[in-house]
């Protein structure tokens, strides 16, 4: 039976973190011992695995950098750093991976999970544009004192993601934010489907889950 990654894209501020949540508690593995420390925008936490992560950033830039949207290929150290990952994640039956830069690096990614055997499913978040801008403008006011473009950002982000869908062909599950706030558990089992299919686990907590997807919580509020 092949390894299973669930891959999380989303723009910023797109309820990626919500999801990669959603999915870590019902038992899919999303890095658990390396998560992204929580902080005032996500106080109840990223879900994203630093390892990945930092490793990305090598050539992505931190917080909002837009020198992403450039990269049309990446060098031989940079591959040989994903391999050793993926080579070491692939242990697992079930596991996932969530941050912003898959929007622009996704497509390099994908053929290193699977030359492990890795079967990669992707997993999109979608929300209003609107709302999605307008958090990002208080994490700029707040965290970088206003500097940068949200709208400029969230714009530059979905193009890059429309980019890797137009190279992906495989399993893809859509998760509408608002849908989820909304009808958490019908969500969450319709998503947990679509990642445990095939693996001969059964996902778990679900009602936790969807208790704990609140959208009165900092990270999931459209406007703050």
């Amino acid at each position: 039976m092949p390894s299973i990654c669930a891959l999380v894209c989303g723009v910023p501020r797109s309820g990626t973190s919500c999801v990669a949540g959603v999915l870590h508690k019902v038992g899919c593995d999303m890095g658990k011992g390396h998560f992204q420390p929580t902080d005032w925008a996500n106080p109840r936490g990223y879900f994203e695995d630093m390892r990945w992560r930092l490793v990305t950033q090598r050539i992505t830039g931190k917080g909002y950098s837009l020198k992403a949207a450039g990269i049309e290929r990446i060098g031989k150290q940079q591959r040989t750093l994903y391999r050793a990952l993926a080579k070491e994640c692939a242990r697992k039956p079930l596991w996932g991976m969530k941050d912003p830069w898959l929007c622009f690096v996704a497509r390099f990614i994908w053929p290193i999970l699977q030359s492990q055997g890795v079967e990669v499913r992707v997993v999109i978040t979608q929300r209003l544009r609107e709302a999605s801008i307008a958090s990002v403008a208080k994490h700029l006011k707040r965290t970088y004192k206003g500097r940068g473009n949200a709208e400029q950002i969230i714009d530059t982000w979905q193009a890059g993601l429309d980019r890797q869908l137009e190279i992906w062909h495989g399993p893809t599950h859509i998760v509408d934010y608002d849908r989820l706030v909304r009808e958490p558990e019908i969500v969450i089992r319709e998503l947990a489907q679509f990642a445990f299919v095939g693996t001969g686990i059964a996902p778990s907590n679900i009602e936790q889950a969807a208790q704990w997807v609140n959208p009165k919580l900092n990270h999931f509020q459209g406007v703050r």
